[in-house]
């Protein structure tokens, strides 16, 4: 499922057989379905892939900036980064180069904040100006998360920078994932954790699992040695491991197995 942001055009996408076009709130046919892999319009323009290049078009579906590049960004106070025959420049919205880069390699984009590469080293710039946020010294990087905290690996190592570039986590773990806004699930060896970045407090690893999701009370469902528990977004446990099953809670419960029967377990994690 691709998700669009085209609300001040009052555009509404829709799909043709793998390709993506827009309606206005009529039904008529704006812009028709040439496209795979739109973004959101930006700008006023809307970046998208046509016969493996990238390009721009406008909300009449009118191609600004011709479909030739590798990669590209959405446009961000009028800038947008491409890449082009392994350069990555930054242009404008008349799809002129304001600005030549060194790097060789364009990935993910955030607002203003955009991964970019060198050899096979991994950095991050400003897209409207151009300037290095984080030089490319890292062998690997994530897409931006909340507050544009961003995973990074050096060597075989992970752990996560902010957007200046600042260590927050400690480049000492074998896996770092997203599960949710500032919570992380960290693995070193085959035990897991979970990092809450606004705590700032190290990470328990006791786990053999946890849940990539959290339900609507917060809590992330945990496992080690086969028994099932609950632990809170602060890596607290809320109930002791010892449910041979559970499920997330949904309106306030969840069901749990023990000992071959089932139970209720309310918000208080008491059982019914």
């Amino acid at each position: 499922t691709i998700a669009f942001t085209a609300k001040a055009q009052d555009l509404v996408p829709f799909d043709s057989e793998g390709k993506i076009g827009f309606k206005d709130t009529t039904g008529k046919v704006v812009i028709k379905a040439y496209y795979r892999y739109p973004d959101s319009f930006y700008d006023g323009l809307l970046c998208a892939n046509m016969d493996n290049k990238t390009g721009y078009v406008d909300i009449t579906g009118k191609i600004v900036i011709p479909f030739i590049y590798e990669r590209a960004t959405p446009f961000y106070k009028g800038f947008a980064a491409v890449q082009l025959n392994n350069n990555v420049s930054i242009i404008d919205k008349k799809g002129k180069e304001v600005k030549k880069l060194k790097y060789n390699y364009l990935g993910k984009s955030k607002d203003d904040f955009v991964v970019v590469g060198l050899d096979e080293k991994y950095g991050t710039i400003v897209k409207s100006t151009g300037k290095e946020l984080i030089p490319p010294i890292y062998n690997g990087m994530s897409i931006f998360y909340k507050n544009f905290a961003t995973v990074v690996r050096l060597g075989t190592k992970k752990g996560i920078v902010n957007k200046e570039g600042e260590l927050i986590v400690p480049i000492q773990y074998d896996d770092i994932s997203n599960l949710s806004n500032d919570y992380y699930q960290v693995r070193m060896g085959e035990k897991y954790g979970v990092i809450n970045l606004e705590l700032k407090v190290a990470p328990e690893l006791k786990y053999d699992y946890i849940s990539p999701i959290y339900d609507e009370e917060g809590f992330f469902k945990v496992k080690a040695s086969d028994k099932w528990g609950f632990i809170n977004n602060s890596g607290k446990e809320l109930t002791p491991l010892k449910y041979d099953f559970t499920r997330h809670f949904t309106e306030g419960y969840a069901t749990v197995l023990r000992e071959g029967r089932w139970y209720f377990l309310d918000n208080r994690r008491e059982e019914l």
